[in-house]
């Protein structure tokens, strides 16, 4: 095998972090294992926060932001092709302007060093979900820009079959496209491994059902179609609590909400850093992710939480899409709920009337749901197929 095929370089901007880098931590495990050379791009002010790759991170000098589109994709393929790297890793929480990413993958592709591009959240269906893209001439014009990037990379990961899917019909090339899902850390995501009790610190009773929605507030959540209402709906019922936590533009709103009709049913968090989430999920009795699917983008995605829920034994409540069914096809305690108040409602009250027969049966295996573990293991085959001359 030709190991000086075997390089890669994970451009990480501008702080490393988890959960954000977990996809990256795992594979460069994996791909050191395999032989293969990696390096991780930080600039000089950039931070480690808590991800333990000091060995691999290469620094380079930072840049204002009037020389991040053209100079710093070529001060950084000319750093890289002196150290002979083959391959640039650009993840989609990285770098999120159009023009940025286009010179990047375009200036690297000068030096012979091609981009293995991971989409998480793809930029234009995502804003079109987001409503932060609304009139179809500029919804064409970011599709045709987002599909000239993809051309130009060597391969491109989507996180579900459906979002390859939705892809490939608005214009991107399917023979660049493959599917990683995204997964949850095992090593964090395990009821073992919890040694808080949020409950307790939160004067929420054992007796009490716990539900909990915990997220980024953006539009497409559901926040004002389902959860907001559905907290009203419940709100009589003595047994049953609301947990909702997160940050986002839209938490001033719900904050509002909560404060204006005195809800004794439902306690607002803010922000849960990423390593207290896995207590967070424990805790609960029901976790609840309420997609709203009224765009392409949200019948494409399986939310994170869902993932994490399963993984901890939480019963999981959520939007029925075609990419959340294989959840019910392949793991337990997973209810999919049409996008409709009753479902949801109908959903919460099943699963509170066997409370102890709920919280007897937990289990956190994953079932269906893959880990950043397992899935390292699959792109790490693409990228030694790559190196091999062989895809």
């Amino acid at each position: 095998m030709d190991n000086t095929k075997r390089s890669i370089a994970f451009l990480v901007y501008p702080v490393l972090r988890f959960p954000r880098n977990n996809r990256e931590y795992y594979l460069t495990r994996e791909l050191l294992s395999r032989g293969w050379r990696v390096a991780w791009l930080v600039p000089e002010s950039g931070t480690n926060e808590g991800v333990p790759v000091e060995d691999c991170i290469l620094r380079y000098k930072d840049l204002d932001v009037r020389g991040r589109t053209y100079l710093l994709p070529l001060y950084l393929a000319i750093m890289l092709s002196a150290r002979g790297v083959n391959y640039l890793w650009l993840s989609g929480w990285s770098i999120r302007a159009d023009r940025e990413i286009f010179w990047l993958v375009r200036i690297m592709g000068m030096f012979g060093i091609e981009t293995v591009y991971d989409t998480i959240d793809p930029k234009c269906v995502f804003e079109v979900a987001n409503k932060n893209l609304t009139s179809p001439d500029a919804i064409r014009s970011a599709q045709e820009s987002i599909n000239e990037i993809y051309g130009l990379c060597r391969r491109v990961l989507c996180v579900t079959p459906e979002m390859k899917a939705l892809l490939v019909h608005d214009g991107a090339d399917e023979r660049k496209l493959f599917v990683a899902r995204w997964g949850v850390d095992r090593s964090i995501f395990n009821r073992a491994a919890i040694t808080g009790d949020l409950r307790s610190r939160l004067g929420i009773g054992k007796n009490t059902f716990l539900v909990g929605w915990l997220g980024s507030m953006t539009e497409f959540k559901g926040l004002r179609e389902m959860l907001l209402p559905l907290v009203d709906r419940l709100g009589a019922e003595n047994n049953i609590h609301f947990l909702i936590a997160g940050d986002g533009p839209l938490f001033a709103e719900v904050e509002e909400w909560v404060a204006s009709a005195k809800r004794a049913s439902v306690t607002l968090l803010g922000r849960v850093p990423y390593e207290d989430a896995a207590e967070f999920t424990a805790a609960l009795d029901a976790y609840i992710v309420t997609t709203n699917p009224d765009s392409d983008y949200a019948r494409a995605i399986c939310p994170v939480k869902c993932c994490d829920a399963i993984a901890m034994g939480t019963p999981l409540i959520t939007t029925r899409t075609p990419a959340t069914e294989y959840l019910e096809q392949t793991c337990r305690n997973v209810h999919l709920c049409e996008y409709d108040i009753f479902s949801f409602e109908a959903a919460v009250k099943r699963i509170a009337a066997d409370l102890d027969g709920v919280r007897t049966s937990r289990t956190d295996e994953l079932c269906g749901v893959v880990s950043h573990q397992g899935v390292s293991r699959e792109i790490a085959d693409i990228l030694d197929e790559l190196a091999e001359g062989n895809n």
